[in-house]
């Protein structure tokens, strides 16, 4: 199976080269060895041998053949010429090769083909990458997240990937049978009844409301405070009332689940009615399930933030404590000092007044802070009992021989039977700091000490993995989380070979300790070399001398700022986006005309910022008015999550977060463009954008349509 790199995924399936590339990239791909020199050498003349090796590199980086070179990067030319030992060609005699002999162009492809080792499928081997699409499209997500599959293993393969229509057509088609044959495993089992019955409750009014139970249901929670956490806990009791957590769906990925969920959350339930199966019961019934794991979910979150802020404000309190004894003895200390300096009280006097201050100095109450705040959570008034009330109704499952299960086990007998002290014959385990206040003559006060530290162990359980809620996305046990030992055992190796790793843990340790062991023999040069030092362990660098003539960068540094110029909020979009490609991840595939384009520029303008509507209606770029509201909606899914703008961080995917985090740390050192505030610079600017070279488009029609995107988004919004 073919070595294939994550970082070469973004290149799989076009049709022709990148504006740009990295010095990583052209090594790895357009670097050739001996015996490709050699083939190139034997095989065409030096007028055609760059043509060939380009094609080569191509397929190897793509797995398609280019067929087209209308732009090629002067130094990736330079690169290839140096290796071929010829003179590197003008992009314009690159270009007649092809154009005026189609047949050079062919004859370039068939041979890099089989020099690369590329083949082209047939039905037999298109029937192995169907099942193959089919088995993944039980976890796969979208037609955009099979396509990339696709393309991933005829690459692996070594087939020579076919056009995006002809892979995407496949892909919808194991989609479709994986949704039948999901329809097929919830009908048996969850009878239809049930079925009918959930779909009746989800779609009835509540009392003293005008909202169904769906509404209700994908209502957002509200800000974390114990209000909030009760309503989180009554949604539960209601699916738990649906009986819905008595027909699990383990053999359904959690991914899927949440896929089909959240689609019934922007859906009205006139909509509803209108759905089809089998998307209808999927919906209905991944939306059921998905509600009751990401209502739990959400309810032990704010369980904890509860406890954390209990245990804050008890800290803080005995901090204060703290604060009043420190204060007393200042107090004492100070009547001391006045006492010295009276010259009339004799020595005896002065003894009986020591005495009577050491009477009123009261020593330190608790050895440690940790003991004062244990003491604070135990005393009567405090929100402990009430927070523990609501949390049992959670059902929490722990570990058998874990000394939090036999506490809540003896928690919930007592509230049963209204119990409001701790009886004197119990044993239970507990921590070592609350075992003084449990094991105390106070035994109300020894109960309230035992629910504290009862919430305590909860919070570090679910942290652990030692307590779990089966309904749970996040907190499950940890067996349901990983993959189970029977579908390890059957697909180690191809889930390995699909993530490029190694089968067992020689080959992956191996590399790491060459490495290793080249790191270390350069600290060893360093210290014979008076570089570093070692004292006690630990590794000291010596500081860098300040210089002694100071460099003032202050002109350079307003060199640089006329040189760059003002920069438009209009540019740095599209010129992040152009080195990021933030609008492909957000879409699943690449723009296929500049009102797409314009519409996820509009939609992340809108949703991101602090304006209303209105504003933003009349600020998007240039839309019809009447168009303008339209946008917003068919936007509004990508940026939105519950109908809220989600955490910072949290818009999209990991693949969205990392490429816009890496592109932040790493920026490219080009002049970047920028638009003049004039309107005659400004005509002039949109002249001239399409010649800068500075876009990192993929595709030449993708570079078409950001150069006109970029013409009539910036002259809008800089008008």
């Amino acid at each position: 199976m073919r070595q294939l790199h994550r970082w070469q995924y973004q290149y799989l399936g076009l049709t022709s080269l990148p504006r740009s590339l990295s010095v990583l990239e052209r090594d790895a791909f357009f670097t050739f060895t001996p015996e490709d020199i050699a083939a190139l050498q034997s095989r065409y003349k030096a007028a055609l041998r760059i043509g060939a090796a380009i094609q080569l590199g191509f397929l190897r980086m793509t797995g398609r053949t280019l067929e087209g070179v209308r732009v090629v990067n002067p130094k990736l030319l330079t690169h290839v010429a140096a290796q071929l030992d010829v003179p590197p060609p003008s992009i314009a005699s690159l270009k007649g090769i092809y154009r005026h002999r189609r047949r050079t162009l062919y004859e370039h492809q068939l041979w890099a083909l089989k020099i690369a080792g590329f083949t082209r499928a047939n039905d037999k081997q298109l029937a192995q990458l169907q099942f193959a699409l089919s088995k993944d499209a039980c976890h796969g997500l979208s037609v955009d997240v099979l396509v990339e599959f696709a393309k991933v293993w005829l690459y692996q393969h070594s087939f020579l990937i076919p056009a995006d229509r002809l892979i995407r057509d496949r892909a919808r088609q194991a989609l479709a049978e994986s949704e039948e044959g999901l329809l097929s495993l919830i009908q048996s089992l969850i009878p239809e009844l049930t079925r009918r019955n959930w779909e009746k409750q989800l779609l009835r009014v509540r009392e003293n409301s005008r909202k169904t139970q769906l509404e209700w249901l994908s209502e957002p929670p509200r800000k974390g405070n114990r209000r909030a956490l009760t309503e989180r806990v009554e949604r539960i009791e209601f699916l738990r009332a649906m009986k819905v957590d008595q027909f699990p769906l383990t053999d359904i990925p959690i991914a899927k689940i949440r896929l089909y969920g959240e689609e019934m959350w922007h859906l009205r339930p006139a909509k509803f009615r209108e759905l089809k199966d089998p998307l209808r019961t999927l919906r209905l019934i991944c939306f059921l399930h998905w509600t009751l794991m990401e209502n739990t979910d959400t309810a032990l979150l704010m369980a904890g933030q509860q406890v954390t802020k209990l245990w804050g404000d008890a800290y803080t309190k005995a901090q204060l404590l703290e604060a009043k004894q420190a204060l007393s003895s200042r107090d004492v200390v100070k009547s001391i000092f006045e006492m010295v300096d009276d010259a009339t009280l004799s020595d005896s006097i002065f003894r009986e007044r020591i005495r009577d201050l050491k009477q009123q100095q009261q020593p330190a109450e608790f050895p440690t802070r940790a003991a004062a705040a244990r003491h604070l959570l135990s005393e009567t008034g405090t929100t402990v009992r009430p927070l523990l009330a609501v949390v049992e109704k959670l059902a929490v499952k722990w570990e058998s021989d874990h000394p939090a299960h036999a506490t809540f086990k003896l928690l919930g007998t007592l509230r049963g039977k209204g119990q409001s002290i701790l009886p004197t014959d119990t044993v239970v385990k507990t921590q070592k700091g609350w075992r003084p206040l449990v094991d105390g003559a106070d035994r109300a006060r020894a109960l309230r000490a035992l629910e504290a530290s009862a919430l305590m162990e909860l919070k570090k359980g679910l942290r652990n993995g030692q307590a779990w809620i089966d309904h749970s996305a996040a907190f499950r046990h940890r067996d349901a989380i990983l993959i189970s030992q029977e579908r390890w055992k059957k697909e180690r190796v191809r889930l390995c070979k699909q993530l490029n790793q190694p089968l067992t843990a020689d080959e992956f340790l191996t590399p790491v300790f060459d490495a290793l062991k080249k790191k270390l023999k350069q600290v060893s040069d360093a210290l014979a070399a008076d570089e570093l030092s070692i004292r006690d362990g630990v590794i000291h660098v010596p500081r860098v001398k300040a210089e002694r003539n100071a460099l003032d960068i202050k002109p350079l540094r307003d060199r640089l700022f006329q040189t760059m110029g003002p920069v438009q909020l209009p540019d740095l979009i599209l010129e992040v986006d152009s080195h990021t490609h933030f609008s492909q991840a957000l879409m699943g595939r690449a723009p296929r005309s500049e009102e797409e384009l314009l519409k996820v520029y509009a939609g992340m303008l809108a949703h991101a910022t602090s304006f209303n509507a209105a504003y933003s209606g009349e600020n998007l770029p240039p839309f019809p008015v009447q168009c303008r509201p339209v946008i917003l909606e068919q936007t509004r899914p990508r940026f939105l999550v519950r109908g809220r703008p989600p955490p910072m961080g949290q818009i999209g995917s990991e693949r969205k977060k990392i490429i816009v985090a890496q592109f932040s740390r790493n920026p490219p050192l080009e002049r970047p463009l920028f638009l003049p505030h004039s309107k005659h610079s400004r005509a002039i600017a949109a002249r001239q954008m399409p010649l800068l070279p500075t876009y990192n488009c993929r595709t030449d029609a993708e570079q078409r349509i950001r150069e006109n995107v970029q013409i009539r988004f910036a002259s809008r919004l800089c008008s």
